[in-house]
């Protein structure tokens, strides 16, 4: 699947597929607490969330293309809100977060990605 965000793609797809892909949806609920009351009561706000996350193997010609690869990538993707392309879903006004990415194994990083945006459309 081909995960694009922000005009950057995350995941190319095809023979490098993104690994662990986990959706967790979640409603924005208000709880209130009375102050002397025995119930507590739960309002939905109707507002939904999205995180979305997986991690991305990637394979390098040579273990210096992988290590520059490690120690520079975060700092290139850029900061903002923009929709997340997953294959033929959209996710709406979604952030990335700051990615985790391992050492390099030889030629291999492992890259985890998590996104947090509204609706799955």
């Amino acid at each position: 699947m081909k995960i694009t965000w922000n005009g950057i793609t995350l995941s190319p797809g095809g023979l490098q597929s993104p690994v662990g892909l986990r959706v967790q949806p979640s409603k924005s609920v208000q709880s209130a607490h009375p102050i002397r009351g025995t119930h507590i009561e739960h309002y939905d706000r109707g507002g939904k969330r999205h995180i979305v996350s997986w991690t991305q193997v990637l394979l390098f010609a040579s273990p210096g293309q992988a290590e520059q690869f490690a120690l520079t990538h975060a700092e290139t993707l850029p900061s903002g809100v923009a929709d997340a392309a997953l294959g033929s879903i959209t996710l709406k006004a979604a952030t990335l977060a700051a990615p985790q990415i391992s050492d390099p194994q030889g030629s291999r990083v492992d890259v985890q990605y998590q996104l947090n945006g509204a609706a799955l459309i």
